[in-house]
């Protein structure tokens, strides 16, 4: 099975996509999780019991992420060596916080000193809370254009101001992204326990819903969309002889991020696919059908997601310096031969981790009690 270099780059750019989808579909819950730890859970034991609930998961779940960057990094030379220094400050403070949670979840419990065990419940809030945050603020960040271009060299030149990423837009796309990664971590919490712990989680769930709905009829209220500033490639892209990001012209204009919606209409049924999905979440959550409410809730993630890839479509790094120096699926990749090795390789892999991931899953399905067995659990 050999494919030819332009479908090999658009298999390239669903499959990287497909890898940060699964991080947020799986790691949402586990950072929703510790995020809501100091909140939901009002005892020592309830937060154990919280811990518990993502702690036989939430490294599978963080390899989706290291699988993702990995792959940018191999598919997609140029957005990796470009993205990581013009965001390295912000990518930074990401894998900081990133780092924090391991330690928390391991170290929490091994002393009883109720001091100990606070500190330790901060520092995993803050692992949940900032990489959300972050990652809403990049996501914005890029649609608006990254302050980059490139030289006679086709180096990387970037202008960038650590203040200038916290700008309407990016924390729009930051309270966004911080609400679906509660929002599942409620839903993981009102599922997986009972008693309080679950009649918290599913008020909090109910409140999560209820905002995210809000923000998401604001968005389409002010007509954001339509107001923000896109770009469009008004030029044919160089062909396969020429991996040139230079080799293009690009314009900066109102709603051009709706082009593709545009071109194919079919494509607007995501953003109010979205909407009705968010509906059912906070409807399940009324009736206490949690297992329905997380069913909801991945599909508001999908959604979400593919509405943004689509928005974005072919564009992976734009340029607001110069937007013909814009970074695309079509001139940001490696050689046919690297594409097509790769594709091997996830051929072969990504089936057995996605198999793994299901049979843990499966194996760990099940409430947690809070009874008296709580001091037993390992976390």
């Amino acid at each position: 099975m050999i494919f030819d270099y332009e479908t090999l780059k658009l298999i390239w750019w669903f499959l990287i996509g497909a890898l940060f989808l699964m991080f947020a579909l799986t790691g949402g819950f586990d950072l929703g999780v510790v995020a809501l730890l100091p909140f939901v859970g009002r005892k020592d034991a309830e937060r154990r019991i919280l811990l518990n609930s993502v702690g036989a998961t939430w490294e599978g779940n963080q390899v989706w992420l290291v699988t993702a960057v990995a792959a940018i990094f191999a598919a997609w030379p140029w957005a990796y060596a470009s993205a990581f220094s013009i965001l390295y400050f912000i990518i930074s403070i990401l894998v900081l916080a990133l780092v924090l949670k391991p330690p928390g979840i391991d170290y929490r419990s091994k002393l009883a000193h109720k001091g100990w065990r606070r500190l330790w419940d901060g520092i995993l809030s803050i692992s949940g809370v900032v990489p959300a945050l972050i990652f809403g603020l990049i996501l914005g960040n890029v649609l608006q254009g990254l302050p980059f271009h490139y030289n006679e060299e086709l180096r990387v030149v970037h202008n960038n101001s650590f203040v200038a990423y916290f700008n309407p837009p990016a924390l729009l796309g930051a309270a966004m992204v911080l609400n679906i990664f509660l929002l599942q971590g409620s839903a993981w919490i009102a599922f997986k326990t009972r008693e309080d712990l679950q009649a918290r989680a599913r008020w909090w769930l109910i409140g999560l819903a209820l905002l995210c709905l809000v923000l998401e009829f604001s968005i389409w209220l002010f007509d954001l969309p339509q107001k923000t500033i896109g770009y469009r490639i008004t030029s044919l892209i160089a062909g396969n002889e020429s991996l040139n990001p230079l080799n293009k012209t690009v314009v900066q204009e109102a709603g051009a991020w709706q082009t593709n919606y545009q071109n194919y209409p079919y494509l607007r049924v995501l953003p109010y696919l979205a909407w009705i999905a968010l509906w059912g979440v906070m409807i399940s959550a009324w009736l206490r059908r949690f297992g329905l409410a997380i069913g909801a809730l991945l599909l508001v993630v999908i959604s979400l997601s593919l509405s943004y890839m689509a928005a974005l479509f072919p564009f992976i790094l734009p340029s607001s310096i110069n937007p013909h120096h814009s970074l695309t699926l079509w001139d940001a990749c490696s050689s046919h031969f690297t594409l097509m090795a790769l594709l091997w390789a996830g051929i072969f892999f990504l089936p057995l981790v996605l198999a793994y991931t299901a049979w843990v899953y499966r194996v760990m399905r099940g409430p947690l009690l809070n009874d008296a067995s709580s001091h037993k659990l390992p976390y």
